[in-house]
């Protein structure tokens, strides 16, 4: 195999080395993920649910039509508190992808990673906030135009987190350089990208506690691939 060729099976067993390698690190942070998204996933129905409640008690003794309950409950206050939540909850999550993004590059260079990694990348949530809202609307419109152009553009832009862990770049030039890196090599990425897929499809089919190893697995396999194409540009 040429140097810097990409290799699938080579970058599952990277990634399998370093979880075996960095089990604590990689488990404990695995876990912290699951935990937030856990809570980011049931916290805004919660509330929600818990204001539609009240409004329905709240207009119970004056008979006010149900029709009418539901737009107070679709009040602009409503609303804007879900909203905000929505965007909290999304910016703990991109501080805490970049930052398990940062772990995986450092342990390609280094082999050595620390958890207080894990917060390292803080300052570019914002960031990643805006370039996965691009990402999933570029991704979705691509979808819609006969599916293959969604999948193309998913891969052409997949690793716009590296870059914006790696090189600390803005929204729209992490998606430039993910265009870039991947330029030429969709082909190759393409299988690589649908092991992994089916790789935590298995998992998530299992049990979701089953991507505590799978995902990290498609983390760290993932900086492999984005350092091979780094080397490659």
């Amino acid at each position: 195999m040429k140097k810097n060729e990409l290799s699938i099976k080579e970058a599952l067993q990277f990634a399998l080395n370093q979880i075996i390698e960095h089990c604590g690190l990689i488990i404990i942070i695995a876990l912290i993920g699951v935990v937030a998204n856990i809570i980011r996933f049931g916290a805004l129905p919660f509330i929600l649910g818990i204001s539609f409640f009240i409004s329905l008690f709240t207009y119970h003794t004056s008979y006010t039509p149900l029709s009418h309950v539901g737009w107070n409950f679709l009040t602009l206050k409503v609303l804007l508190a879900a909203l905000l939540i929505f965007f909290i909850f999304k910016l703990i999550d991109s501080a805490y992808t970049l930052g398990f993004t940062k772990i995986s590059l450092v342990l390609y260079d280094t082999h050595k990673a620390h958890y207080s990694l894990i917060f390292s990348c803080i300052h570019l949530a914002v960031y990643h906030f805006i370039a996965s809202l691009l990402y999933i609307i570029i991704v979705s419109f691509g979808l819609l135009l006969f599916v293959v152009p969604g999948i193309i553009w998913a891969i052409q832009f997949w690793f716009y987190p590296y870059c914006i862990a790696d090189k600390e770049v803005g929204p729209l030039e992490a998606l430039k350089m993910s265009s870039r890196l991947t330029y030429g090599k969709k082909r190759e990425l393409c299988m690589f990208f649908a092991v992994i897929t089916l790789i935590n499809l298995a998992a998530g089919a299992c049990l979701v506690f089953g991507l505590i190893i799978t995902y990290p697995l498609s983390v760290l396999a993932s900086a492999y691939v984005f350092r091979k194409l780094q080397a490659t540009e």
